[in-house]
């Protein structure tokens, strides 16, 4: 097994836009990948619920933003205030 194994990649597409039920996760699932935002503007509607359940699940947790060809200063200020200070964050860049 490796750390790959060990995690999930959610947004509002996971589980066909229905919240997750983080109890049925498998136990083997440590870490969270969550969409926070995407662009110079959209926010995952179900980023704070997504959140909420994957730390009350006791799961590390950390959010990304979705590049795209938008204007970085701009995307910035969409991801940051969803960030806690010193925890992770990732960004998805394709």
């Amino acid at each position: 097994m490796t750390w790959l194994d060990c995690c999930i990649d959610v947004s509002h597409w996971s589980n066909c836009g229905e919240e997750i039920d983080w109890v049925a996760v498998d136990p083997a699932i440590l870490l969270v990948f969550a969409k926070a935002t995407q662009g110079g503007n959209y926010v995952d509607p179900s980023f704070a619920k997504n959140k909420d359940g994957a730390l009350a699940s006791g799961r590390m947790f950390v959010p990304y933003h979705f590049m795209d060809g938008s204007d970085r200063d701009d995307q910035i200020d969409n991801f940051w205030p969803h960030l806690d200070k010193g925890k992770p964050f990732a960004l998805d860049w394709e």
